[in-house]
């Protein structure tokens, strides 16, 4: 490709619009390479270019703002991610006409970006981050509450594309703790518009009643058992109905329905389902030098065997194994007792289950031996991904 380019600028301007793709290809292929100085080089040259030609709110500029993202949240470089996320709204707003649907989607996409970056910094930060935290959650939620107010304008409170805001929404709540009830708020307007929309499948109504009892486990909220077992009437509604038609009130009519369902015949538990957090991460510890130990890359650690209760809470926590120092064992007890999972389910109805864990630990690199790419990075995975939601901008109005 470079050779191409070197014929290309020979007989061209080094300034000419059909530049751009070819430059933007060598800054794709220098990012597989993980050549993140050479990649940004290039896309900037094609973003130049296409300023040149097109003005600075041309929207074909965005596939590479796009790249640029990932570059600098590779490099470590997250305001400047910010900032190329912003100039993608930016273009959106002149491109798209205010109110739309494009205009919309755009904030949604960039709203998950900027709440997942939130997710990124720790509550327990210094004062400049925790400030940092909170201004991107905030800008998130701003720009939810646009995207939500604009569709519901333009199609109905009951809109099916108030789904994926809605969602977004409640997860964003749920990083950033605080005011549960906003989540689950979220949570119950989408089933109240899966339940309005005329093509709605046993499934998809199931998953929203799951989505939402989920939240409930999340938010510590009761209605959760009567949300699991109405996720499985509207999946089997064949097999059983709740009773008198209405509500289910408590858990002991559940459990007496569930004994009608079963009909003599005994089936399992679903397994439990960890809600939060989403996976227990390995985590950097020091471990202890044993001159005896010859095994040459040993792994580290703690198992634990503990009671799930229906409120989707670990409890009766045992430690069945471990090679990790003691402090370490009482962080993964803690871990453990502080997770929420949804629990086991048999026709909807939860029950208590014994489930095992393990929690993995490794050794912390020495000092000589620490580079940037050694810690597991919580923008590694979330973040680039959902940056490619935001080339919705991309048009051919350029």
């Amino acid at each position: 490709m470079r050779a191409a380019l070197a014929l290309f600028n020979q007989s061209k301007s080094a300034f000419d619009p059909q530049l751009t793709g070819l430059l933007s290809a060598l800054g794709i292929n220098g990012f597989l390479r993980e050549d993140y100085d050479t990649a940004e080089d290039y896309f900037r040259r094609s973003q130049n270019i296409q300023h040149r030609s097109l003005g600075l709110f041309t929207a074909e500029q965005t596939s590479n703002l796009n790249w640029l993202t990932r570059v600098y949240l590779i490099t470590d470089e997250p305001a400047a991610a910010d900032n190329t996320q912003r100039y993608i709204l930016k273009i959106a707003k002149r491109v798209f006409p205010a109110g739309g649907a494009a205009l919309s989607e755009v904030k949604v996409a960039i709203a998950a970006y900027l709440g997942q970056r939130a997710r990124t910094l720790s509550p327990f930060a210094d004062d400049l981050n925790r400030l940092l935290r909170q201004t991107l959650f905030n800008e998130s939620l701003e720009l939810l509450a646009e995207a939500i107010s604009e569709i519901s304008e333009a199609e109905g409170r009951y809109a099916a594309a108030l789904i994926e805001p809605l969602e977004t929404k409640a997860r964003i709540h749920s990083w950033r703790g605080g005011d549960r009830r906003l989540q689950e708020q979220a949570l119950e307007q989408i089933l109240a518009i899966i339940q309005n929309q005329t093509d709605t499948t046993p499934a998809e109504l199931s998953e929203a009643w799951l989505a939402l009892a989920d939240g409930y486990i999340l938010t510590e909220n009761k209605k959760a058992l009567t949300a699991y077992r109405k996720a499985w009437v509207a999946k089997n509604p064949e097999s059983s109905a709740d009773p008198a038609g209405g509500p289910v009130a408590n858990l002991e009519t559940l459990e007496a329905q569930t004994l009608r369902d079963l009909k003599g015949t005994v089936l399992a538990p679903s397994e439990p389902v960890l809600l939060w957090p989403t996976r227990y991460q390995p985590i950097y510890f020091d471990p202890r030098s044993d001159k005896d130990d010859a095994t040459p890359n040993p792994s580290y650690a703690v198992d634990l065997r503990f009671t799930i209760s229906t409120e989707g809470r670990p409890k009766r926590i045992k430690v069945i194994n471990k090679n990790v120092p003691n402090r370490e064992v009482r962080w993964t007890r803690d871990m453990v007792r502080s997770s929420r999972y949804r629990p086991a389910l048999r026709n909807g109805i939860a029950e208590e289950v014994v489930f095992t864990a393990r929690q993995v630990f490794i050794p912390r690199p020495s000092k000589n031996t620490r580079t940037r790419t050694d810690a597991p990075s919580p923008l590694s995975v979330d973040t680039v991904d959902t940056v490619d939601t935001v080339d919705t901008v991309d048009t051919d109005s350029g």
